[in-house]
């Protein structure tokens, strides 16, 4: 079994990109981590968004370079624990280079968010030893206003699960 505290501890003392190296790596198919493993190695419920209100959990992150993080499926102490179906990692302190991310993962779709504004990031889809199927990236700038999409910075990443890809007006998403 996996140690939560060696987990936790790798995590936050890695750089942006270790972490999302490690996080990738915990999420490969062979570990077989659930919503409640992985909820204890990110932070805690965040009592601001009753559960009656939501569609996610909400975590209040014990790495502080992050200011949100959300997981689903929503699952409580008195529910049977489930396999993951999407997370979520957010703040202003993390700074991922796309240019990175291209490295390791190499299907890249961009798309415009009509809904909200600004534009996706989609790689989709995955290599196949990963339990997520595709990772996300959410941009405030407009497709146009991209110059080199290599030397973008994000802030935030979602790791998406799921077997059939759409896009909507907000971009693409998985649903199984």
């Amino acid at each position: 079994m996996i140690d939560v505290i060696t987990i936790q501890q790798k995590l936050l003392l890695s750089s942006d990109l270790e972490w999302f190296d490690y996080m990738c790596d915990l999420l490969k198919k062979e570990n077989g981590l659930t919503v409640s493993f992985l909820e204890r190695i990110i932070g805690i419920e965040n009592p601001q968004y009753p559960i009656e209100n939501r569609g996610s959990k909400f975590l209040i992150p014990f790495d502080k370079r992050f200011k949100s993080s959300a997981i689903n499926p929503d699952i409580d102490i008195n529910k049977k624990d489930a396999k993951i179906e999407y997370i979520s990692f957010g703040g202003p302190s993390f700074n991922l280079m796309i240019e990175d991310v291209k490295r390791r993962f190499d299907n890249l779709l961009i798309t415009s968010n009509v809904y909200d504004g600004g534009t996706q990031l989609f790689f989709y889809p995955i290599p196949s030893c990963y339990e997520f199927s595709a990772i996300s990236f959410d941009l405030r700038e407009e497709i146009k206003d991209i110059k080199n999409v290599n030397d973008t910075t994000v802030h935030s990443v979602e790791f998406q699960f799921g077997k059939n890809l759409i896009k909507l007006r907000d971009g693409y998403t998985l649903t199984n």
